[in-house]
Order: structure tokens, then C-alpha cells, then sequence
């Protein structure tokens, strides 16, 4: 598609666009699985979904009872004491934290897998009005966890797994209720999807700036990915001009946004 049609006629993000913009813009990256936690391995691993056999979010056979044929071998969570980006790097000196989302199998923790900070076992998870999606609250960690970093004088490895933009929709009132004044696109209107997404894109800003007074913005990199398309329940308007949503091979279900700022 082109530019001018990827380009939402109603929602707001302008610390994706500034990274977009003082970075590079992938616009034919793809996830390497159209669910989330396949691609989370693959992220972590360094491996296809195939190779892993991590290829869909707990246990596959449930889905396919209907099916006629038989569905791959599917494993529940990473391969005890495998090698992840984070192992890697800490290894090298690095400290590592994983916020927010892991939705990697219950048997296992990021602490298992060489993250010094993480939140445990976490799957999708709706928090209070006053703070829906944990955004607020991950952001205050992530900038802390970078500051640490900075008067540790250590390299650090932060991997920020919000639990936005996954579905349920949630926002807070007074940013829904900024987006149902504003004028609805004709691609683009539903409010508080809307505003899920204003506040993941501020939140976001939060840390852009948290990395540039901390002088840590010109020597690390940031790297912006989904792991999967949008949700089957917008799929129609949502994903317009690609066909298809989350759980489909179609370009709806692969082809993701990313964004990577950073040295050269």
C-alpha cells in the first residue's frame, strides 16, 4: 500500500511518527506468526515458530478439532534452558528487564530465560479505570529501570511488552471522551480504540524522552514492532488496504508496523 493509504484518518500517534521519522520505517516488515506468542518466541529466540515449535498460543489440537487435517506439534512455552537476547546480552554485561506482557506458557518466567527485572508470569490482563492496560504503570518502571541503567553506568536491555493495544479495547475516560469529540475518519472511528492507541503513543514518548535526559538517546537503539495484525473485530475498517486480521495468513494477519532509531 501507499504511504498515504497506511496512514490512520483518525488516530493520533505522534511518537511513532517521530521515530518513524528520525529512524528507519519498515514498511513491508512482517510478523514471523499472525498470533502473539509465537512471534514473542520467535523475538526471543532467534528462531522461526517452525523451528521452535511455539506456533500458536497454548494448546493448538483444541482449535482443530473440525478440521481435517492434523495441526503441527505444538509446544507450550520456550525449551528449558534455552538461549534467548536476553541470555545472550546479559552474559556480555548487560542488565536486562522484561515489563509487561510475557504470555510465554505458564511453566516458565523471563527470569528463566536472562532477564534480571520482569513482572513474572504475565498473560493479557485488564487493570483499573484510572490506569487501563498497565500503560502508565509499565512506562514508570521502564523509565526507571533506564535510569538505574544510567548511574549503574551499565548497558541495559529493556524488552517493554505493553498490554496495549490487545483487546479488550480499554482507555481512560478522558481520553476516549478526547477522541468522541473528534471528527471520525471514514476508515477510522471507533473512540476507544482510538484512545488505547493515543495513550500507548504517549506513553511511548515518555521513554524517547526519559532516554534523551538521561543523554542515553544517540548510543541506543529502539526498536518498535507488533507481533501480530489487528484483532478479527476491526478487521473490515481497521486493516484497510490489507486483507484479513490476527489468526490469518493474510497480509492483514502478518504485516506489521516497525519502526528501528538509533546510532547510524
Amino acid at each position: 500500500p501507499k504511504q498515504s493509504e497506511s496512514k490512520s484518518d483518525y488516530y493520533l500517534t505522534p511518537n511513532l511518527e517521530r521515530i518513524a521519522k528520525e529512524g528507519a520505517r519498515f514498511s513491508r516488515a512482517y510478523a514471523p506468526a499472525p498470533m502473539c506468542t509465537p512471534t514473542r518466541g520467535s523475538i526471543l529466540l532467534g528462531q522461526t515458530p517452525a523451528t521452535s515449535h511455539i506456533t500458536f498460543p497454548g494448546e493448538a489440537n483444541r482449535q482443530f478439532k473440525k478440521q481435517q487435517y492434523i495441526p503441527a506439534t505444538n509446544r507450550n512455552t520456550l525449551p528449558e534452558g534455552a538461549s534467548t537476547i536476553a541470555s545472550v546480552l546479559k552474559a556480555n554485561g548487560y542488565r536486562t528487564a522484561h515489563i509487561g506482557k510475557w504470555h510465554m506458557g505458564r511453566g516458565c518466567t523471563p527470569g528463566d530465560f536472562g532477564f534480571d527485572v520482569h513482572d513474572g508470569n504475565t498473560d493479557n490482563l485488564s487493570a483499573s479505570p484510572d490506569d487501563p492496560k498497565k500503560t502508565n504503570d509499565l512506562t514508570k518502571r521502564s523509565i526507571q529501570f533506564i535510569t538505574e541503567s544510567k548511574q549503574n553506568r551499565k548497558p541495559f536491555f529493556l524488552y517493554l511488552s505493553y498490554y496495549a493495544v490487545h483487546t479488550p479495547t480499554e482507555a481512560k475516560a478522558e481520553t476516549v471522551a478526547k477522541f468522541k469529540v473528534r471528527p471520525a475518519g471514514k476508515r477510522h472511528t471507533d473512540p476507544t480504540l482510538a484512545a488505547m492507541t493515543y495513550e500507548l503513543d504517549q506513553s511511548v514518548g515518555k521513554v524517547l524522552d526519559a532516554l534523551k535526559q538521561s543523554e542515553l538517546e544517540k548510543n541506543t537503539y529502539v526498536v518498535i514492532l507488533s507481533d501480530n495484525g489487528q484483532t478479527q473485530r476491526f478487521s473490515e475498517t481497521e486493516n484497510v488496504p490489507l486483507r484479513g486480521a490476527k489468526s490469518s495468513l493474510y497480509e492483514g494477519g502478518i504485516r506489521v508496523p516497525m519502526f528501528i532509531r538509533g546510532p547510524k
